[in-house]
């Protein structure tokens, strides 16, 4: 006889085998086998057996849980009456030191000597919840200001996210399973991709400034950091690329020199106005004080 667990989550099977069997087999030990909880409860919801998983897997001892209502380890299970079976549902459960565990509950029906009992197979699913929440947080992330592209191992794009577009002016459709080499501007020459991808390969990080290509044919600066994403094993399955466009802050850095050259100009025109001169070397050392502090009027 074989027991499949996928078939008893699926409908498939229950556990009523158990009736005919139980002269030829150690019921127990097949419990026992089991890779998830197995409850039978009778009507009133009281546990009539357990397996060795359910012990594990919630803290309490076979002999607490024996004759116990099997709301002690999932509280709402059988708030929903009247329920049809088979069920499945997903459900949380409480341990003996009251933490919480994701559960994946299936219900079947079983009879036994004309009574009914309830056979509940119990599997913990906190490995899958917290995948889950990692792919969450995963995506939230990918969706930032700063563009990120994704490439395999051999460098050819299999994502991007809503900023990469916004800023180079490809979607994916456009680029994927294309290399890089699209946003190259041809400024940079093979000296500085050889010495990228040599760092790359050696420590698995690069970072530095790089002057691409727009969609439009519009060359910008980027600060762009690369990393190898490696698995287990320390072999490179993937490159992370996250840049932004360092235009505008090469623009706002202008602006922010010149406004602090027109106040520093501003400030020695106030200073000289406190010394004592005639009015000519006055006007004289605040031209030269100009001129000096603000190169650009020069040229008007």
């Amino acid at each position: 006889m074989t027991f499949i667990e996928d078939d008893v989550f699926s409908g498939k099977n229950d556990v009523s085998f158990l009736e005919k069997d139980e002269q030829r087999f150690d019921y127990k030990s097949i419990f026992d086998s089991i890779s998830d909880g197995l409850i039978i409860i009778n009507q009133d919801g009281r546990i009539e057996t357990l397996n060795t998983f359910v012990v594990s897997l919630f803290g309490y001892t076979q002999e607490e849980l024996t004759g116990s209502r099997i709301t002690l380890l999932i509280p709402g299970l059988l708030k929903k009456q009247p329920i049809s079976y088979p069920t499945k549902v997903e459900i949380l459960g409480y341990k003996k030191n009251k933490s919480p565990v994701p559960l994946k509950i299936s219900i079947h029906e079983i009879k036994k000597n004309d009574e009914d009992y309830y056979s509940v197979l119990i599997r913990d699913i906190s490995d899958q919840k917290f995948s889950e929440e990692q792919l969450q947080i995963a995506t939230a992330a990918f969706e930032t200001n700063e563009a990120i592209f994704v490439t395999d191992k051999t460098g050819k794009i299999i994502k991007t996210n809503t900023a990469f577009t916004k800023i180079s002016g490809y979607t994916l459709d456009e680029i994927k399973r294309k290399t890089p080499r699209i946003l190259k501007s041809g400024i940079q020459g093979k000296t500085f991709y050889k010495k990228l991808w040599g760092q790359l390969v050696n420590t698995g990080l690069w970072e530095g400034e790089i002057r691409n290509k727009k969609k439009n044919g519009e060359i910008y600066q980027q600060i762009a950091r690369i990393t190898a994403v490696k698995n287990s094993e320390g072999v490179t399955t993937h490159y992370v690329s996250i840049f932004s466009d360092a235009t505008e802050i090469t623009h706002q850095k202008k602006y922010l020199a010149k406004k602090t050259a027109e106040e520093n100009a501003l400030n020695s025109l106030l200073h000289l106005s406190l010394e004592s001169s005639d009015m000519k070397d006055f006007l004289q050392k605040s031209l030269n004080k100009i001129l000096s502090s603000v190169p650009w009027l020069k040229r008007s």
